[in-house]
């Protein structure tokens, strides 16, 4: 394969450090080959894999049910069971690890079926145990914890957190012991979500095993928003008082403008003319926007400052539906809806055509010449 000359192979490299007068060893190059994992599958086929699993996991906890060989008015006797599932689930995976080609495969969505399995009957246990809204949450905490390290599946660890994450959501909104506190809640809810997440997506020295706890954090944020911003179809008989989105819009707003600086090198270079001009555009568009469409925009800008697909598809995919909502809430005739949809757009050619007649869409590759 070429190499291009910003592309390193672990040979090509410890010549390099060895030219230099470093000790680099073949042992060191064995090392560095064996620390290497395979490579990933592509996106798509993992999310097929994690359709495939999941439904059949509900079919088989449906046959569960229908054939009674499991007890679902028990919580105890669930919570036995889910014990069950969830070990040999683990041991499949660990099996699987050692097979290859379509022992592998089949061995792997087996594995994962089981895991959600056993995660939804001990859920299913926990709940009747507790008869509580929080019992969701609780159980989910305590089997996403217990199997965490032990199920190294990144598309578990993202799902179980997700489902952690969403669980505290549903349940501030369904618990009626929170009435007349629950936009409170909520609020503070999102916002240490937020927080965690920034920590979490700008912490340098992250281990790759926590990454799925990052990427769960920020569908958890866009699903709330989701939920949040079309709350008159949120149909279950829950939280139905209005909701004013005026503190995450704030949230949103420092956080877009906080990522512009972390991006372009740290909250010094926000004093720069170009920065002073899209902190300008971050303000207004966090004073005429909702939350959903600034969300959205910030994962496409980390998207690109970090050079990762999963934020840059999740924010691709939602700014449409999220400036669709926002446009059809608005209380205004069509006539005007469309004028306003003219003149968004003028605003952003103009805002382009300005960028490129000031240099500043060039402003990397200078930046780049200036440091060769």
């Amino acid at each position: 394969m070429t190499e291009t000359p910003h592309t390193f192979s672990a040979n090509r490299l410890l010549a390099q450090l060895s030219k230099a007068g470093f000790d680099a060893t073949e042992d060191t190059a064995s090392f560095i080959l064996g620390q290497q994992g395979e490579k990933p599958l592509p996106v798509y086929v993992r999310i097929l894999v994690g359709i495939g699993s999941f439904i059949a996991a509900v079919c088989f906890v449906a046959f569960l049910a229908i054939s009674q060989l499991v007890i679902f008015d028990s919580g105890s006797s669930l919570i036995f069971w889910s014990l069950i599932f969830l070990g040999l689930a683990i041991w499949l995976m660990r099996e699987a690890n050692t097979s290859k080609s379509v022992k592998h495969s089949f061995l792997t969505q087996t594995s994962f079926a089981l895991m959600v399995t056993g995660k939804a009957v001990f859920v299913f246990g926990v709940v009747l145990l507790t008869d509580t809204v929080w019992g969701v949450p609780l159980a989910l905490f305590l089997v996403t914890c217990a199997t965490y390290f032990f199920y190294r599946t990144p598309l578990d660890r993202l799902l179980s957190v997700f489902a952690f994450l969403y669980s505290i959501l549903i349940s501030i909104l369904w618990d009626k012991e929170l009435s007349g506190a629950t936009e409170f809640y909520l609020n503070g809810y999102i916002l240490i979500q937020y927080v965690t997440a920034a920590v979490l997506l700008t912490y340098t020295k992250l281990k790759r095993a926590f990454a799925p706890i990052a990427n769960a954090l920020i569908l958890s944020l866009c699903a709330s928003v989701l939920l949040l911003v079309s709350h008159k179809g949120f149909v279950l008989e829950v939280y139905t008082g209005l909701f004013h989105p005026i503190f995450i819009n704030i949230i949103f707003t420092m956080g877009l403008i906080g990522l512009i600086g972390w991006a372009n090198g740290g909250l010094a270079r926000l004093r720069s003319e170009p920065m002073l001009m899209a902190i300008a555009g971050a303000l207004l568009l966090g004073s005429i926007s909702a939350p959903g469409i600034i969300l959205a925009i910030t994962l496409l800008v980390l998207g690109y400052a970090k050079h990762e697909r999963f934020p840059t598809m999740l924010g691709s995919m939602l700014i449409p539906i999220f400036l669709w909502m926002y446009y059809y809430s608005i209380d205004v005739s069509l006539m005007q809806k469309s004028a306003i949809l003219v003149g968004s757009g003028a605003v952003l050619l103009a805002g382009r055509a300005y960028l490129k007649f000031r240099g500043w869409d060039k402003m990397q590759a200078q930046d780049e010449e200036r440091a060769a």
